[in-house]
């Protein structure tokens, strides 16, 4: 669970099949009723010397509220039909401290309004119960172009779980955003 700067939260978990078949889910949501809810699997398979991972996955998105009546005293979501998910990402670990990874990954929706995300990530674990990473994020739609930059700590809180604080400076100028995420392995 992650929560935002301006009262939203997201979620994401995933779930492995075996055989190189990963399920998940996620979704966000804002103050403003925005958000979206996705379902998705994956299959990852070796490339040389690091992993590719492909995946496909259906999403709804809100919009926000629209009023249901002409004098606006009712109100409901302006809810997207499906749309298709596809994605890709490499990765790769590096030989650093304790370990470190690369990952390149990015998807596109494909519905009434395309949605394409690109995600860059640099981590190395200094110890065994701690570690951090750099992430650029980028998403472009119809309306809009968002780049940022997140920076991640995490430290190991239990044999399962990670807490991790990340801090996220838009290059556009748009707002920074602090996050609190509680990361389950299983």
């Amino acid at each position: 669970m992650g929560v935002l700067d301006s009262g939203a939260g997201s979620f994401y978990g995933e779930y492995g099949l075996g055989g190189d078949w990963t399920i998940g889910a996620d979704g966000f949501g804002a103050y403003d009723y925005t958000g979206h809810a996705a379902l998705f699997a994956s299959r990852s398979f070796e490339l040389k010397s690091s992993r590719m991972a492909l995946e496909m996955g259906v999403q709804m998105r809100s919009g926000g509220l629209i009023p249901l009546d002409p004098y606006g005293l009712s109100y409901g979501l302006d809810i997207s039909p499906p749309e298709l998910r596809i994605g890709a990402s490499w990765g790769r670990g590096l030989a650093v401290m304790q370990g470190g990874w690369f990952t390149v990954g990015a998807s596109r929706s494909l519905g009434a309004e395309p949605l394409t995300k690109l995600e860059v990530t640099l981590g190395v674990s200094s110890r065994d119960w701690c570690k951090v990473y750099a992430q650029l994020q980028g998403s472009h739609s119809w309306q809009q172009t968002d780049w940022r930059i997140e920076g991640v700590a995490g430290a190991k809180i239990s044999d399962t779980q990670d807490l991790l604080l990340s801090y996220s400076v838009g290059l556009s100028g748009s707002t920074p955003k602090v996050g609190l995420t509680i990361w389950q392995n299983f």
